[in-house]
């Protein structure tokens, strides 16, 4: 038996963008604290504008499993922060403060460097995705041995 090849026609310009798209088109990921506060700021504007068109309005709200990991990892950060601070100057008037939240602050800091505390929430919520697609496939594979 001989097989044949068959030469493939040249794809166009055209064809090949088509077959790129996947991998030209990206999420654009949100990577610091200033463009997350613009976005949600940009969201509640388009949200509250959108009264009469549902379309646009259900778009704005439109919060993604990662986007809503990431605000609330970076929620609880921001809570630590400010406990961490208000121990800071408590410590100023009485000594004897206990150190519990700068202590924690301390670690997460020791653990992730010293970056913004959205950038520490990004790394939390995908360490968080990642756990939840391992715990996914083990209860997949689970069922099958």
């Amino acid at each position: 038996m001989t097989v044949n090849a068959i030469p493939m026609a040249k794809q166009t310009k055209e064809e090949v963008l088509e077959n790129d798209l996947g991998s030209t088109l990206k999420s654009s990921k949100i990577t610091s604290e200033i463009d997350f506060l613009k976005r949600m700021k940009l969201k509640q504007q388009i949200s509250a504008g959108a009264t009469t068109d549902a379309s646009l309005k259900a778009i704005a709200d439109f919060q993604s499993a990662d986007d809503k990991r990431i605000q609330s990892v970076y929620a609880k950060l921001i809570a630590m922060y400010q406990a961490a601070e208000a121990e800071k100057l408590a410590a100023v008037t009485t000594p004897a403060t206990p150190r519990t939240a700068r202590n924690a602050l301390a670690n997460i800091y020791a653990q992730f460097g010293y970056k913004d505390l959205y950038e520490i929430a990004a790394i939390v919520a995908e360490i968080k995705r990642v756990k939840q697609e391992n715990e996914d496939i083990m209860s997949s594979v689970n069922t099958i041995i």
